[in-house]
This record gives structure tokens, sequence and C-alpha cells, in this order.
């Protein structure tokens, strides 16, 4: 009888079917992934909670210093997020694992929200007073939700960048219903009447609703990540509620300081129009994008292409009008595209989740097996 061996895994650029080509070398790339992460992670907690709530209740300087590190953090995640973005479709295009079709849209795309995102930049340079044009908002809106839900789609073929494709579908989805909502908002606007206006929140809500699925099968894929990512992920859920009830405690009369810049900056949602009976569930997910992308990032036995996916997916929070998180979403998806068919990244996070989940077990054997009889003297 034959002894039962376990397949090696299969090679890069070998040429086997499963083999992702001999243009892809994802693991090279983890330190740039990884950099994006953590930088679009301070920029966004710097930019749109810190420095927001601290006006009003700090001095000018320390408000005028804040923002100017909130700048230069984003712009070093854009200029991070673009380099990630360009190069994940450059290793897509010479690889043989995308279509012509959905590779073309892909490296097109990416490119595409690219030059949007440099023409948003020079038109904030220019006149930082003036919003930017709502074609320009919409028009990355669409470009980055095709992107991404393109890429989600093919992505769905690997077993561990599933949750990724899904959680990217979702924010795509939420992203293209939140266009809908403005577009429905604006024809209220112009030709009057309670049917638009009913109709616009009511997209709106379900954005919501799909943007919470989304956070959702995130907060699950990395509870399942042992006993490191179950402890980051109840963590992050505690750290959100708290948040939560914070901003909520802001907006009574006697509230500290700090409750009512959280109130300023999570209680009052500038998201338009507003949805049905989800204020409170807004602000929740805005807290909870943030823990969950930090609780992402903090999984090192995993490849760092899924988790700084993860985490620029959540930090997106399926809001692309917003072009650094159009962005965002892009890098995401183009790297767990590539990532899906990346077989040693399959095995190094089958092999860390297996490992992990191992050790636990010996540990928890050891706790419980009685102890050794000590040797007569």
């Amino acid at each position: 009888m034959s002894e039962e061996t376990n397949p090696e895994p299969p090679i890069e650029g070998d040429g086997s079917p499963h083999s992702f080509g001999d243009g892809v070398h994802i693991r090279n790339y983890g330190w740039l992934l990884r950099t994006t992460g953590w930088c679009a992670l301070v920029a966004t907690v710097l930019g749109v909670i810190v420095a927001p709530g601290l006006r009003g209740y700090a001095t000018d300087a320390s408000v005028v210093a804040w923002d100017r590190a909130a700048m230069v953090l984003s712009y070093a995640a854009a200029i991070l997020a673009c380099a990630g973005a360009v190069t994940g479709a450059t290793e897509l295009a010479f690889s043989r694992r995308a279509d012509t079709a959905s590779g073309a849209l892909i490296v097109s795309g990416t490119s595409l929200v690219v030059v949007l995102l440099v023409v948003a930049v020079i038109h904030a340079r220019r006149m930082p007073d003036s919003p930017a044009p709502w074609q320009l908002s919409v028009g990355i809106a669409l470009v980055a939700s095709s992107v991404a839900s393109t890429a989600a789609w093919r992505a769905m073929a690997g077993p561990h960048t599933r949750a990724l494709s899904i959680v990217v579908s979702a924010f795509a989805l939420a992203a293209l219903l939140r266009v809908g909502s403005w577009e429905l908002a604006r024809a209220a606007s112009e030709r009057g009447g309670p049917v638009f206006d009913v109709a616009s929140r009511t997209v709106a809500t379900v954005a919501v609703v799909i943007e919470a699925v989304g956070q959702a099968v995130s907060a699950a894929w990395i509870g399942s990540r042992a006993r490191t990512g179950l402890v980051a992920s109840s963590l992050a859920a505690v750290l959100a509620f708290a948040v939560t009830w914070g901003a909520a405690w802001g907006g009574h009369t006697d509230a500290p300081w700090w409750a009512s810049a959280l109130h300023a900056v999570l209680g009052e949602s500038p998201i338009l129009p507003a949805p049905f009976a989800l204020s409170a569930a807004q602000s929740f997910l805005g807290a909870s994008a943030v823990f969950l992308a930090a609780a992402a990032l903090v999984q090192f036995a995993q490849p760092a292409a899924l988790t700084s996916a993860f985490a620029l997916a959540l930090l997106s929070r399926g809001a692309f009008d917003a072009p650094i998180r159009a962005i965002a979403i892009v890098a995401a998806a183009v790297w767990g595209f590539c990532a899906a068919f990346d077989q040693r990244l399959l095995w190094a996070a089958l092999g860390s989740t297996a490992a992990t989940a191992s050790t636990a077990a010996t540990r928890e054997r050891a706790s419980h097996s009685p102890p050794s009889p000590s040797s007569p003297s």
C-alpha cells in the first residue's frame, strides 16, 4: 500500500493551471500594502475625527496644526494607495488570469481613478473653499464602483479572498446606491414633490444597511483569525459602541467637551439625503469602520495583501465620492483580485490560521492535563 503524501503547493509561474502567472509576486509588496493601510488609518482618524472635533474646543493654533497633519497624511495615503493600485494593475496586466474584458476594465478604470484623483487635488489646491463639481464626485464614484465590483467578482474564485470579495462588493453596491440617492434628491429639489424625496431617503437607507452587512462580514473574518482576531474584533465592537454612546451623550447640554466633539463629528452626519431611522446606526458604522480597520491591520500572522485590503475597504465606507476613499477601494479590490490566484499567498493564509489554531489547542490541552507525578526522592 502506497503512503499518502500531502500535495505540495504549486509554484508561481510554473505553468500549472492553478498558478497565477510569472508576473505576480504579491508577497514582495507586503511593506507597501501595510504602510498604505496604516497611513490611511491614521489619516482617517486625524482628518475625520480629531481635527474636526477640536474646532471650537481647542486653540486656533492647535486646530491648524492638526489640520495640517491630517492633510499631509491624507496626501501620503493617497500617494501610497495610487502606487499600490497601479502596481497591482500592472502585475495584473502581465498575468494570465484576467480575461480581456475584465482585465481591460480593471486596468483602465484604475488609471482613470488616479487621473480623477489628481484632478480633484488640483481643484482643491486652487479653490480650497469651493467643493468639487458634482460631476467629478459622481464620476469617480461610478468608476471606482465598477472597478471594485469587477475585481471582487473575479476574486470570488479564491477561498482565502471570498470574504474580502463580499465586503468589496457590498461597499461598491452601497456607493452606487448613494449615487442614486443623490440623483433622486437633486430631482426632488428641481422638480419638487414628496415622491423623489421619499425615494432618495429610502435608497440611502438601503445603502446604510448594505454597508452594515459589509462591516459584519469583515468582523466575522477578523474574528475567525484564531484568538487574536476574536479579541481584536470584539474590542473593536466594544470601542465602537462606546464612541457611539459618547456621541449620543454629546447632544445634551451638560455633556463634557469630548462628548460634544464626538457628537459634532459622528452624531450629525453630513451624508445627504439622510436615511430613515438609522442615524444612530450610521454613527456606529463611522466608528466601527476605523476600529475594524485597525483590528485587521494587527493580524500580523495573516498576509499583508489580505489585511491591508480589508482595512482599505473598511476605511472607504462605500462613499466613493471622496477621492481618497475611491482610490482606497480600488487598491483593495485590485490586490484582492491578485491575491485570489496567488497559491503561495493561499497557503500562507491557511497555514498561519492553522498554526495559530494548533498552538491554541495545544495550550488548551496542556492546561487541562493532570500534572505528572513527581519521582520519589
